[in-house]
């Protein structure tokens, strides 16, 4: 368990880190910069070793965090 939780809070600091730097002005409406941001997250996700079948769907949440967090 201790090492699943360092390796998981090392991906979100990842894709924190990835979002932050793709987060440009007005990215909300640029679907190019969006789709980067997708990629980064699923590449995170999948260097993690996320189940496949729950790639869309965590990629979805995390950015809904990012809509309401990266301003």
């Amino acid at each position: 368990q201790g090492v699943s939780c360092t390796v998981r809070d090392t991906r979100g600091r990842e894709i924190a880190a990835a979002l932050e730097g793709l987060a440009i002005v007005d990215w909300h409406g640029k679907e190019d910069v969006q789709r980067q941001m997708r990629r980064a997250i699923k590449a995170a996700l999948r260097g993690g070793g996320a189940p496949a079948e729950r790639i869309e769907a965590l990629t979805a949440r995390v950015m809904d965090v990012a809509r309401a967090r990266l301003r």
